[in-house]
């Protein structure tokens, strides 16, 4: 899964911040807003932030690559409970840091809410099955029964630039290049701009909703593993992401 760094001059007026100190804003219990907008809006946005974001650098690294592979039932109980808008909404995902080869086992849950809890642990690579040492993890989130149908059913990869605020208080992850591959079935969203506010309160604070609106950002509640099985799968149901697959074809056009 090939990835292209993000080479935007204004990222690099950024000062950095190391992982080390972005520790403080983990943020593993938080509440999440995330925009879309074109491509050719993320110089603005830099722009906008600098003053008051610094922006993660590892080993020299500003735009790190990422690939996940998505685990489902087999007949896609987690992107159904998204595509029906349940309150309750699980992920279940290996993730890699191509930069630093770390790699986790994650399970992210949605709450009735609005709070997005994730908890992670350290593995080795990415695998095809889900190791029985991770069981105790799945069943806290998962009935046994559930947990035991878990099959691969998505491979996703992005490019991330991740900005954390001066104060330590929130922090934005910012990703292109989007792709998704299952079954020699290929797709992605690379024309947008994933962008995600990360932060312990649900309020937008004023500084950034004024940069997101100069910078032509527009909220919308999209995930990218139930966005790429819409997009890979269309024979799935999917009436109700109908409104968002049109925006982002209609934002391709724009970009």
């Amino acid at each position: 899964m090939p990835h292209q760094a993000v080479s935007h001059s204004a990222l690099q007026l950024f000062d950095a911040i190391s992982l080390k100190e972005m520790d403080a804003v983990e943020l593993m219990n938080r509440f999440d807003t995330k925009y879309v907008f074109p491509v050719a809006g993320l110089n603005q946005l830099f722009e906008n932030l600098r003053p008051n974001f610094r922006v993660l650098e590892v080993k020299g690294v500003r735009s790190c690559a990422y690939e996940n592979r998505y685990f489902d039932t087999p007949d896609r109980q987690f992107f159904l409970a998204h595509h029906n808008g349940k309150a309750n909404r699980l992920k279940v995902r290996f993730r890699k840091y191509v930069d630093s080869n770390a790699t986790f086992f994650e399970i992210k849950c949605k709450t009735n809410k609005g709070k997005t809890i994730k908890e992670r642990v350290s593995c080795t690579d990415i695998p095809l099955t889900i190791d029985p040492m991770f069981n105790d993890m799945l069943h806290h989130f998962m009935p046994k029964e559930t947990a035991a149908q878990l099959v691969p059913t998505i491979d996703n990869s992005f490019t991330r630039t991740t900005l954390v605020g001066n104060d330590l208080t929130n922090r934005l992850t910012i990703d292109t290049d989007v792709k998704f591959v299952q079954d020699n079935r290929v797709g992605g969203i690379d024309h947008l701009v994933v962008v995600e506010l990360k932060q312990e309160g649900a309020n937008v604070p004023p500084l950034l909703r004024d940069a997101f609106h100069q910078a032509g950002m527009l909220p919308v509640s999209v995930s990218k593993y139930a966005i790429g099985t819409a997009l890979l799968f269309p024979e799935l149901k999917q009436n109700n992401f109908k409104h968002k697959l049109h925006f982002i074809h209609k934002l391709r056009h724009a970009a």
